[in-house]
C-alpha cells in the first residue's frame, strides 16, 4: 500500500492589468484554476477535483474557465486529491472593470503668438503642447484605463516619447504628428 498524506496545490490565474494604479481584471477575462498533487515520499495519488465559490456563495465544482461580473469579488478555491486530501481553501480578491473600447484622444494646444488662418501661422516663440485623455465607452467620459504614453514626430521624422511643450524653430510648412 502507498499512503498519500500531501494535499494538492491549486493556482488561480486571471489576466490582470493596471488601471488607475491598481490591478484589475477586465470584463470577460477568463478565470482559470489548476492544481497539481506534489510527489511526497515517492507518492502522489493525483488531483481528483477543484472547487470554488464566488463572494461566499454556493460551492461549485470547477469544470473550466469562468468569468466574473463587474465589481469587486472574492473567489475562494481549493483542490482535493484521490486519497481524500484537501488543501486549505485559498482566497483572492479581484476587481472587474469594464473593457476600455476606445483609444485615447490626443489634442494639440497652440500657444501665443499665432495667427488663426488656414493653415495656422506660428512663430519660434509659440509653445505647442499635447494632452491626452482615455475614454471608456463614450467620447468625453474620461473613464478609460489611462493613457500609457504619447508619441510625436515632426514632418517625416521618427516618433519619440512626448515629454513636454516644444517650439518650431525652423521656418516653413511643418507637420506635427502625434498619437497616444
Amino acid at each position: 500500500y502507498l499512503v498519500d498524506l500531501t494535499p494538492p496545490v491549486s493556482v488561480l490565474e486571471v489576466e490582470a492589468q493596471s488601471l488607475f494604479g491598481m490591478d484589475a481584471v477586465v470584463e470577460g477575462a477568463p478565470v482559470t484554476i489548476t492544481a497539481q498533487d506534489p510527489v511526497s515520499g515517492g507518492v502522489a495519488s493525483g488531483v481528483s477535483g477543484l472547487a470554488y465559490r464566488i463572494d461566499g456563495g454556493a460551492e461549485l465544482a470547477y469544470a473550466g474557465p469562468f468569468t466574473l461580473e463587474l465589481g469587486e469579488h472574492t473567489v475562494s478555491y481549493y483542490a482535493s486529491d484521490k486519497a481524500g486530501n484537501r488543501e486549505l481553501e485559498r482566497t483572492l480578491k479581484l476587481r472587474v472593470e469594464p473593457k476600455d473600447v476606445l483609444a485615447p484622444r490626443t489634442s494639440l494646444a497652440i500657444g501665443e503668438p499665432r495667427y488663426e488662418g488656414e493653415p495656422v501661422f506660428v512663430s519660434p516663440l509659440t509653445g505647442l503642447s499635447l494632452s491626452a485623455v482615455d475614454d471608456l465607452k463614450a467620447a468625453g467620459d474620461g473613464l478609460g484605463g489611462g493613457v500609457a504614453g504619447t508619441q510625436w514626430a515632426m514632418d517625416a521624422g521618427a516618433f519619440a516619447a512626448y515629454t513636454g511643450a516644444f517650439r518650431l524653430a525652423q521656418e516653413g510648412t511643418r507637420w506635427v504628428r502625434y498619437f497616444s
